[in-house]
Parts: C-alpha cells; sequence; structure tokens
C-alpha cells in the first residue's frame, strides 16, 4: 500500500510540475561584472580577463581590466563559468569560484591574481605544469592526487571501518 501511495504522490506532483517546468523560460542572457586584484589586494588596471564556460572548457569571451581593475562581460547564455586572470601568452594566474549564470540578470565578483607582480610581469609565478598556468597546474595537482585516493580506496579489500 505504501509504494502504491508513493507512486501516485510522485506522479501527480510530476503531473502538477510538469506545465510549470514548460511554462517558465531561462533568460536570454546574463551578465557578469567584478573587479581583478593582485595578490596583496590592489586593483589591477588593464588586466587581460577571460570567461570560461565549464561544460566546454572553452574561452568565452575576453576583456581587459579599467583603470580601477574593472571588468565587464555582457550577453552570457545561461551556464556554470568562471573567471581567468591572464598574462599575455594566455597563462592562466588567477580564477573566480564557479558563478552559476541563468537565474540572476547579473553577478558580481573578484578574481585575484596568485602570485605578486604576475600580471604586470607578464609572467605565469614560475610554476607551471603541461603549459599550464599556475592555477590551471595546481588543479590538475589536485585532480590527480583525489583520483589516486579514489583508486586506493576503491581497490582496498575491506574498505569498511565496520567490516
Amino acid at each position: 500500500m505504501r509504494r502504491f501511495l508513493s507512486t501516485v504522490l510522485v506522479t501527480v506532483m510530476t503531473m502538477v510540475g510538469a506545465p510549470l517546468g514548460v511554462m517558465a523560460s531561462p533568460q536570454d542572457s546574463s551578465a557578469l561584472r567584478g573587479r581583478a586584484f593582485s595578490s596583496n589586494l590592489q586593483a589591477l588596471p588593464d588586466a587581460r580577463v577571460q570567461v570560461r564556460d565549464l561544460k566546454t572548457a572553452q574561452v568565452v569571451n575576453t576583456t581587459t581590466c579599467n583603470a580601477n581593475g574593472e571588468f565587464a562581460f555582457e550577453n552570457l547564455k545561461a551556464g556554470d563559468y568562471v573567471v581567468e586572470l591572464a598574462d599575455a601568452s594566455g597563462n592562466v594566474l588567477g580564477m573566480s569560484p564557479p558563478v552559476s549564470l541563468g537565474a540572476a540578470r547579473s553577478v558580481a565578483l573578484s578574481v585575484v591574481a596568485t602570485a605578486p607582480g604576475a600580471v604586470a610581469a607578464g609572467t605565469s609565478a614560475g610554476f607551471s605544469l603541461f603549459g599550464l598556468g599556475p592555477v590551471s597546474s595546481v588543479a590538475v595537482l589536485g585532480a590527480a592526487g583525489a583520483a589516486a585516493v579514489t583508486a586506493v580506496v576503491a581497490t582496498k579489500q575491506d574498505a569498511s571501518p565496520s567490516r
């Protein structure tokens, strides 16, 4: 009897929610606005900033900060993005947290460079793995470490301490 009532409840909720989902339309575009800072939290004028789509890993747009370190990206489609500080050769020097666009018309955020003088000097702060910038290199090393831990735990005979 419980299974039947659960099935009926789920079916009714699905039928009631379906028309609402069809009628709701996501906004056509959103904007990302923010400021770029050095590692000592000073505004970075004329720094190169790019926005990357997390789903496709492609750079969607690039701009340069104004004299106050402010930047803006207009007409972005709904999706998940990160904003990156980059040097002249495209190496990533700083990265924002992931941002989801779609529900909000405009999102404000800050991006901080990882090393003092990295953007001004046009260098990648001295650390590069496979030609990536320092932030991307650290992300790759972190992912590799997490994968190694997962592999060890998954292949261990008695993974549960309660057994």
